[in-house]
């Protein structure tokens, strides 16, 4: 999975989800994507977000 398609999975998986996510349940759907993959992913979702102004930012709490 190229890097781009993985941050719009991330972002479509953490948007539409009731409950934390764990980066097993994350790599459960991101079949073949390591842990660094996805915190590179969401180290540069959270990047693009800070450049561009957002009121949010993706970050781990108690595991999710």
């Amino acid at each position: 999975m190229e890097n781009s398609e993985l941050k719009q999975v991330l972002e479509a998986l953490i948007f539409v989800s009731d409950k934390p996510l764990s980066s097993l349940e994350i790599r459960e759907v991101t079949e073949g994507v390591t842990e660094e993959q996805i915190r590179q992913a969401i180290n540069e979702l959270n990047q693009e977000y800070e450049s561009t102004h957002r009121s949010f930012i993706i970050q781990e709490v108690a595991g999710g």
